[in-house]
Parts: C-alpha cells; structure tokens; sequence
C-alpha cells in the first residue's frame, strides 16, 4: 500500500488537478484507507464550501458558478419583515401554546396512523379545525414526520401532503391576523411543510419536475412565515436531491454543502448526515464515484447510531450503484447484501424493492444473470404489492433480460409474454416495441445488444407513461 496522501495530493484530487495515472493512484488507496477517505471528504467539502463564498459574496466572473442569476436557491431568501417583527406572545399564550404542542402530539400520531391503514385525505382533515392551536401544531407534526416516513409509502404520504395543501388553502381564507392559532403556527409554515411533504415522495416516485416548483413555494413560503435557516436548509437538502437526479451535479453539490453545513453548525447530526448523502449524490452526477463512495460511507455509521434505517438503507444502496459504476462489482454485491439484511420487508416495503432492483443491476453488470434475473423477480413482485407500476414492469424486462442472457431461453420468453400481457392491460406501450422486443430475442441467437437497448427504450416510456 502506498503512503497516506499528503494535503497537496488531497486538494489535487478534490479540484481534479491530478494526472490521469496519479488520479488512478490516489483513487485507489482512498478505497482501502479509511484515514485519507475521511481526509479526502473534508478537502472536498472544503472546495464546495469555497466556492459557496465566492457565490455569496457576489464575486464576479466565477467560471464555476453552476446557477442562473433568477434560480430561487442561488441564495438563501431574507426572511419578510413582517414575519420577524411579529408580536410576541405573552406569558398567558405561552403556556397555552405549550399545553396545545403536549395535545397534539398525541394527535399526530393519530393523524399518520390514519394515513397508513388507508383513510380517506379529506376525512381525516376534516376532523381538524384551522383556528385551534392543538389541531396546527397537530397537522405540523404529522407533516414533518410524515417526511421521514416517505420512503414507506410515497403514494399515500404524497396523498396526505396533496390534501393538506389544498385544506390550508381553503381553511386559511378564513384566518384573522389576530387568530391566536395562526401566531403559534402561521399557516404559511404549514403549507411549507405541505409542499416540503409533496416533494420529497414525487423524488420516490422520480417525478422529478413536478418537484421543483414544490420545493419553490417551500423554500418562499418559509422565508414569509419567518422561519429560520434550519428551515431552509431543510428544502437546500431535497432540491439538491432533486438536481443531482436530474443531472445538475454542480448547483446540486453546492446546495448539499449549504445545507450540511447549517445542520451542522445546530448540531444536527443525523441531518447532517443525510446532506452527506444528497453530496455523494451530487458527486455521482458529476460522475465523481469515488468521492459520492467516501461520502456514502461517512454518512453510514451515524444513521446506525440513530437507528434511521430508511437512510441507511438508501446510503447502502447509493454506495453499492456508485461501486457498481467503478466496476466493483463484488464490493458491490457485498453492499446489496448488507442492505437486504438490515430492515424488515413488510415495513419498508418500498425500500427493499429499490434494493433489490438495484442489487439486480448489479449481478447483471457482473455477468452473473441467473441470480440477477431472480432479484429482479423479487423486486417486480415488491413493486406489484406497492402499487408501483412502473417500477413493477421496468423489474419484469430485466428479469426478462437476464433469463435471456443466462441461457434460458424458455423462461425470457415466458416472462415476456407476462410482461406483454401486463403492458396491454394497461395500453401502456405501443404494439411496435413489443414485436421489436419478441423480434431480438426470437431464434436460438437473441441480438443481446438490441434487446438492451430496446430495453433502455422501454424503461423510458413507462416512466412517462405512469408519470401521466
């Protein structure tokens, strides 16, 4: 094993400002040597954190400015006057305030419980009243952990969000500046966290441009109702999800950073640790692997010491695509498996199915396409039970793929037929890819490329289609 990294060689590989051959060098200790990747990540953060100064302080001519002059996220909002200068409570208020937080707590719970086991949205609200401080602080906290439950069930969390918007838009025509409700939480806090909520599961869902102005109104609705940059960091953090998976790397890693950095600074440790996440994100849209490898497992141990299983699954999985992407096949495979034994199937259903689709691709890219084709199996069952169709049949054509690539034949094509079956139920794709599709794998001699290729294709238009 070579020396540890010197500071210089650190802040090379964090510019890109290594030789090819020295990049490859430093690249490869940073995998085995858990002191320089810690090292590696600071010098890293602290080139984000650089060029987020140069932004702020408006310093002109930056080549590496990755947002246009009228993005809403190129700074932070000032938070409205009004909303800062607001009365104060008094004594009296205060401790009715505190007594409504102990009430609703209780009735949060209820709130979610409802949600899982399936009841109709507009029930459940109706049950709340905009002009009680109990029933407010009931909603918010029903919200905000609805969010770190997104991951469980994003159609019926995304219904709850989709419903709350629209309830406080009705209720709150009716609020009076005075409304002693509205002081202890302003209903422009509630609809942040409303359309906070909606965006975050249409990023599950990878409806990603209909997330953003979601995360718009979120990040202006705060900076209205006084909120304070915890707050903000809190939307930084999911648009720069939002970005890195549309491909934005550069804008999506300042705001990752930004975000951190405030977590950090209120010693939120496990936030923060998700924003160490959303950076390897970022890094892996720049095309950065082994940088978005260091961040993921930075972030691993804390979600462990916090029992945030939902995180530590997706940390894991992030890990194991970027591994994959390296080439590290069985680093990789190694990573699906840890995650597979980490949570329970039936309650984070979604997850596991993610997981398992992901440790599929990764059997696949190893050439072992018998096991792949039977984790994609399980993940298309996962997908079916979920709801997630899309998800479901993108699952079944790489099962019918791997069956092919594995030699058997028999089974590709009997899992097409299920697959041709289900996508005409649906009218979901046109007849002419199909027989494209029964063409390349027809013969003793299937045309693999082709078949890849059409199955890209497909993956592409049922996304659309399901998005509809």
């Amino acid at each position: 094993m070579m020396e540890h990294l010197d500071e210089l060689t650190h802040w090379l590989y964090a510019v890109k400002g290594l030789a090819e051959d020295q990049f490859a060098a430093a690249a490869a200790h940073l995998s085995d040597c858990f002191d320089c990747a810690d090292s590696q990540l600071h010098f890293g953060r602290l080139d984000a954190g650089l060029r987020e100064l140069a932004l702020v302080a408006g310093i002109p001519n930056v080549s590496e400015d990755p947002f246009e002059p009228s993005d809403p996220f190129r700074r932070r909002p000032r938070v409205s006057p009004r909303a800062s200068g607001a009365r104060k409570l008094t004594r009296e208020e205060s401790v009715e305030a505190l007594e409504a937080t102990e009430h609703a707590t209780r009735r949060s719970e209820e709130i979610l419980e409802a949600v899982k086991k399936g009841a109709a949205i507009d029930a459940i609200l109706s049950e709340l009243s905009i002009h009680d401080p109990t029933d407010r602080f009931a909603l918010l906290y029903a919200l905000q952990e609805a969010g770190r439950r997104s991951a469980e069930n994003p159609i019926a969390i995304r219904a709850f969000g989709d419903g709350a918007v629209e309830w406080i838009r009705l209720q709150h025509a009716s609020v009076k500046d005075v409304d002693l409700a509205e002081r202890h939480v302003p209903g422009l806090l509630l609809r942040a966290h409303a359309h906070l909520l909606v965006a975050m599961t249409l990023l599950w869902l990878k409806e990603f441009a209909r997330a953003r102005p979601r995360l718009i109104v979120a990040y202006r609705s705060f900076a209205r109702a006084g909120a304070g940059e915890i707050s903000f960091a809190l939307v930084e953090h999911i648009e720069s999800q939002r970005r890195s998976l549309s491909g934005e790397g550069a804008s999506a890693l300042l705001l990752a950073t930004r975000a951190r950095n405030t977590f950090e600074s209120h010693g939120m440790e496990d936030y923060a640790a998700r924003a160490t996440v959303s950076e390897g994100l970022a890094h892996c849209a720049l095309g950065d692997h082994e940088a978005a490898v260091l961040s993921y497992r930075r972030a691993l141990p804390v979600f462990e010491r916090h029992e945030i299983w939902s995180n530590y699954i997706g940390a894991l999985n992030s890990t194991a695509n970027s591994l994959t992407r390296l080439g590290r096949f069985e680093e990789a495979r190694r990573e699906y498996a840890r995650a597979l034994r980490r949570f329970s199937h039936e309650k984070h259903r979604y997850l596991f199915g993610y997981v398992r689709i992901g440790f599929a691709e990764a059997l696949f890219a190893a050439g072992r396409f018998a096991d792949a084709a039977r984790a994609a199996g399980q993940a298309e069952a996962v997908f079916e039970q979920s709801g997630l169709r899309a998800h479901q049949l993108i699952a079944l054509l790489l099962e019918v793929e791997s069956w092919a690539r594995s030699g058997n034949l028999h089974r590709a094509r009997a899992r097409l037929d299920l697959f041709r079956r289900e996508v005409e139920r649906d009218h979901a794709l046109d007849r002419v890819v199909q027989t494209e599709l029964v063409a390349a794998l027809s013969g003793t001699n299937p045309d693999y490329e082709n078949v890849s290729s059409l199955r890209r294709r497909v993956e592409g238009l049922l996304e659309e289609r399901y998005r509809a």
